[in-house]
């Protein structure tokens, strides 16, 4: 999938995006699609990141609770700011469960660095 990210246009990888935004969780929770999931981002055009971010943020709860997709939701919110208060925003009532959890209490310290 990576090649693919390098080698052809963005619309020509939409079916990626697609595959991807789909089966958010699936390919986030993989030990190497949580990667891919992030060269994703990397590569897409504005309406593909917000696509893939969308879906990221509607399914983060789920997503800072894993060992490997965590990241990709630490990712998000190092990526751009401007989807910061939308993934907070999913966190509200459950921060104090969240943060004594071993991986999303690593989301919440990239959330207060993302906040200050």
């Amino acid at each position: 999938m990576q090649k693919c990210l390098n080698s052809l246009k963005p619309e020509e990888n939409q079916f990626i995006y697609n595959a991807v935004a789909e089966n958010c969780v699936e390919v986030a929770t993989h030990r190497h699609g949580c990667c891919v999931l992030q060269r994703c981002l990397d590569h897409a055009t504005e309406a593909q990141r917000v696509q893939l971010v969308t879906e990221i943020t509607y399914q983060c709860l789920t997503l800072v609770q894993d060992p490997f997709s965590n990241y990709v939701v630490q990712y998000c919110l190092e990526f751009d700011r401007r989807f910061v208060g939308a993934i907070i925003r999913q966190f509200q009532g459950n921060v104090c469960a969240l943060s004594c959890h071993k991986f999303s209490s690593n989301v919440s310290i990239v959330t207060d660095a993302a906040t200050a």
